[in-house]
């Protein structure tokens, strides 16, 4: 192994702690004061958006995509927006039915946005897919998992990083249609692992793990022709992230109990490198400089290298906490956490961005034989009249879901009126939840994934009464409700008035709302995103033009 410059870092644990304001001065003796790059000042673009986070960013047909969210915590809010450089405006795109979004990607003319948490999914991942005009909502089913935290690409080839207990890699040769599970971190019993960063260099794809217990080994993976294993002479440490390819090498963060270096390998060699002044929290990649955020708790800084050696310092945030980088158009744009919503910062030079304008066909989805589907709705009828097997009615009702077909849509929202088991069901450990409104949770999921038919409006009138809890995990019907109107593309008067008279309704979580301005957006094409006034003039003047 060779060292190239031995750093030394505040302990931190990477993305979720607090950064100390000594970091600055930590690093200064270390590496000698930057020369300021001759970039244009960024300026902020967009600001004021409901959740306190912007991140995820990524250039797609001409625009700039990115997620606004709360980060950090479990939570039940995840939109999508893009931002137009020419307009210099922001468009409310999709709502995620998550508590968070994962790090996206693009591939054969798609753009795939991966569900960090999605509400519905303990024990399958789940993402979304548009071609810029149409959505698909697509399911990994192989491996247990409740996160899919990131995707890459190569070719037709996209891999996925997935995890419910221990940290998953899941592979698909077909556009995302179908899914085989490649890799599985060796996880002891009753701990954690994630893999939330990936990124491929010549054909070899790199993930960074993170382990929640003693485990010493490297943490950096390289998925080749041979499998799965970790890089030869990467250091042992608790995480990797922020990974970046670059003119051959491979960026990390490496994070041990002492701290948090940078470092690059090209497979063979491994080399600590001094880095900019912090800890990065997110690289960008282009043709001639690889780029950097660093972050303190409410500030941070953009950094441009040329050779991932020697920094420059382009910019300073001192109204929040950069979490995202890009290169949109060969200019970077820098997202932050901010108190009052979370902003998007980037060149205030208006230039537009040429993309190709042909529109790619979305990745199909299986379909059952009558005989399958048969055997399949037997099942799950088994699963409905017991609840000590209702942990099993996510995985029945998975082949009823991806069959998109009438016929299955009807067995489905026709077993929404049951009946169902006595008793008590268990989930999300020790919870009891009584089996009907588990058992329409999931029908709720099945027949919104099919696509077909028409759900009771009567779930989304159900008043809020739950009390909060820790995880911000809810069984209710309402939000499951929205959802399901939303892909069913169910828009008649009856369903738009009921979500228009939830959209403000005293006790509902602000996140709820969230839920209800996603089916609105899908279902009538408006986007007035959370602007409620917006919405209810809009209504009024809909119905005086009828």
């Amino acid at each position: 192994m060779r060292w190239v410059t031995r750093v030394s870092v505040c302990k931190v644990f990477l993305g979720k702690a607090v950064l100390a304001a000594s970091v600055a001065a930590l690093f200064a003796w270390i590496v000698p004061a930057p020369v300021r790059a001759q970039t244009e000042p960024l300026e902020r673009l967009v600001q004021g958006l409901p959740w306190p986070g912007v991140s995820s960013l990524i250039g797609y047909r001409g625009r700039l995509w990115f997620a606004n969210s709360v980060k950090f915590v479990n939570h039940n809010s995840a939109d999508l927006y893009s931002f137009d450089p020419v307009s210099g405006k922001a468009r409310y795109e999709k709502h995620l039915f998550s508590q968070d979004s994962g790090e996206p990607v693009l591939s054969n003319g798609l753009l795939y946005w991966p569900f960090e948490d999605s509400r519905f999914s303990p024990g399958h991942g789940e993402f979304m897919v548009t071609n810029g005009r149409d959505w698909a909502w697509r399911v990994i089913p192989t491996g247990q998992a409740f996160h899919t935290h990131a995707m890459t690409a190569i070719g037709d080839r996209i891999v996925a990083a997935i995890s419910a207990w221990t940290a998953k890699l899941a592979v698909s040769n077909d556009r995302g249609a179908t899914w085989s599970l490649a890799y599985e971190y060796p996880t002891p019993d009753g701990r954690v692992s994630r893999i939330t960063a990936l990124t491929n260099l010549d054909g070899k794809i790199f993930a960074g793990v993170t382990t929640w217990y003693d485990d010493a080994g490297p943490k950096l993976l390289r998925m080749g022709e041979g499998g799965v294993a970790p890089v030869p002479g990467w250091p042992g440490g608790s995480e990797v992230a922020a990974l970046a390819a670059y003119k051959g090498w491979v960026y990390g963060v490496n994070v041990t109990p002492d701290g948090a270096a940078l470092l690059r390998t090209d497979g063979k060699i491994v080399e600590r490198l001094a880095g900019p002044q912090g800890i990065i929290g997110d690289f960008a990649v282009g043709p001639e400089a690889l780029w950097a955020v660093t972050a303190g708790r409410r500030s941070g800084v953009l950094w441009r290298s040329a050779n991932g050696t020697a920094w420059s310092r382009v910019q300073r945030f001192d109204t929040g906490r950069p979490l995202s980088v890009t290169l949109f158009g060969g200019r970077p744009y820098v997202g932050l956490l901010t108190d009052q919503g979370g902003e998007l910062w980037g060149p205030g030079n208006r230039k537009p961005v040429a993309f190709n304008r042909s529109i790619a066909a979305l990745p199909g989805a299986p379909r059952l034989s009558p005989a399958r589907r048969a055997e399949a709705l037997a099942e799950l009828d088994s699963v409905l009249a017991d609840s000590t097997r209702y942990g099993r009615l996510r995985s029945t009702m998975r082949p009823l879901a991806l069959d998109q077909s009438e016929e299955t849509a009807n067995a489905l929202i026709g077993r929404l009126k049951g009946p169902f088991a006595k008793g008590s069901a268990r989930m999300f450990g020790r919870r009891e939840i009584a089996p009907e409104r588990l058992a329409r949770w999931y029908l709720l999921w099945a027949a919104a994934h099919n696509g077909h038919g028409r759900v009771p409006v009567e779930y989304l009138k159900i008043p809020w009464t739950a009390k909060p809890n820790r995880s911000e995990k809810y069984i209710r019907l309402a939000p499951a409700a929205s959802w399901a109107y939303a892909r069913l593309g169910q828009g008649d008067p009856e369903t738009l008035t009921a979500l228009i008279d939830r959209l403000a309704r005293p006790g509902d979580p602000k996140w709820l709302r969230g839920d209800i301005v996603g089916a609105l957006t899908d279902l009538t094409g408006q986007r007035f995103a959370y602007d409620i006034d917006g919405w209810k003039r809009w209504w009024r003047t809909r119905n005086q033009d009828r």
